[in-house]
């Protein structure tokens, strides 16, 4: 096909005309060369890859081996944006779009050295350009009581503003239960419980241009005490040693402290361990009588343990003298110079290796009177 392209100067009287004249050769070989992407009602920012059908233009006869990819923001009317002035005819490239707000967008993919091109069949929209989040303040380590509540908090920058999701460890939290605010900036749990200990709490805030996650942090759940053994009581003989022991779970591991009828001891004179999970009393006198036992605590709370009685004539060991050890104290009195034997030890409140009145008037000094 030729073509004709003639200029007038319109200038009155002596008006000057000139002209060019162009061949264009036309090829069944190759075409239709068309854009594909962005070819219908997208929204589009940042970096987004253009695409196009090559159809053989690369290749002889037409042998483009390179295209412009133009920008309209009209509608198609003017194309003042080069996106990329030059890029191989392969038929995808990655652009960057400026940052601009436009919803009659368009592009256009020319030859290079040719004439032919294609746009974007209708219009599409540009939003500006998106920045990654960025955490900028990242969760601390916690630690607090079992049935307590516990918050984590993160602060993050980014546009458009980025979403949160908290994570332990790799797995997503939900709300529910003892979770609350897991797609927030502040996650709570509450009541905490032991399970909920970890050391890698995080949140991950993300946007349409990227995500940041934030630093682990550590979750620490202390329980209050808990008596695992009771003190048994002991039977008071002058001069001799009385030795109460219990135990206490909890975490941190609790203090103790020993009470004599609700009074707290201390060391000295004949008690040690007054602050330790073993009392020892030692030597025994008269006015050790009483009940013990022992307050176990730490920073999540206290428990008291059961009591033990310290008795003379306490024989059955009960904690309390009464009744009972009356009928024991009857069946071991066998009399003097005769072996109580082991089972009746503890009635032989005067240390003389048997049982007889001499142990009887102890045993009446210390039975209670109505």
């Amino acid at each position: 096909m030729n073509f004709r392209c003639t200029a007038r100067d319109n200038r009155a009287g002596n008006g000057g005309v000139n002209y060019d004249d162009m061949v264009i050769t036309v090829t069944s070989g190759a075409g239709p060369f068309q854009v594909t992407a962005p070819n219908t009602a997208v929204t589009w920012s940042g970096t987004q890859t253009v695409t196009w059908n090559v159809a053989s233009t690369s290749a002889s006869p037409v042998s483009c081996a390179n295209v412009r990819i133009l920008l309209s923001t009209d509608g198609g009317n003017t194309w003042p944006t080069v996106l990329l002035a030059s890029t191989p005819n392969d038929g995808s490239q990655a652009v960057t779009l400026p940052s601009i707000s436009t919803s009659t967008a368009r592009v256009r993919v020319e030859a290079v050295g040719n004439i032919f091109f294609d746009l974007s069949n209708v219009n599409f929209t540009i939003t500006p350009a998106g920045t990654p989040p960025t955490i900028n303040s990242h969760p601390s380590d916690q630690t607090v009581c079992s049935g307590g509540s516990v918050s984590f908090s993160v602060t993050a920058t980014g546009t458009p503003a980025p979403t949160y999701r908290w994570r332990k460890g790799t797995t997503e939290l939900s709300d529910g239960g003892a979770i609350s605010g897991a797609t927030t900036q502040t996650l709570t749990i509450n009541p905490v419980a032991p399970s909920h200990a970890a050391a890698n709490y995080n949140c991950v805030a993300t946007n349409a241009a990227g995500s940041d996650t934030s630093n682990n942090a550590a979750l620490t759940v202390n329980v209050g005490p808990s008596i695992t053994a009771d003190p048994w009581p002991v039977q008071l003989v002058i001069g001799s040693d009385a030795v109460f022991t219990a135990s206490a779970a909890g975490t941190p591991g609790p203090d103790y402290h020993w009470r004599k009828d609700g009074v707290p001891l201390s060391d000295g004179g004949n008690i040690t361990g007054a602050t330790s999970d073993t009392l020892t009393i030692y030597p025994l006198t008269a006015e050790d009588a009483g009940q013990y036992d022992v307050v176990a605590s730490n920073s999540c709370g206290s428990a008291t343990s059961g009591v033990a009685g310290l008795y003379r004539g306490d024989i059955d060991w009960s904690g309390t003298v009464d009744l009972m050890d009356y009928l024991w104290f009857a069946y071991c009195c066998y009399g003097p110079g005769i072996s109580a034997g082991i089972s009746c030890d503890t009635a032989d409140l005067d240390r003389d290796d048997d049982v007889d009145l001499a142990d009887f008037s102890v045993f009446q000094e210390s039975f209670p009177r109505p």
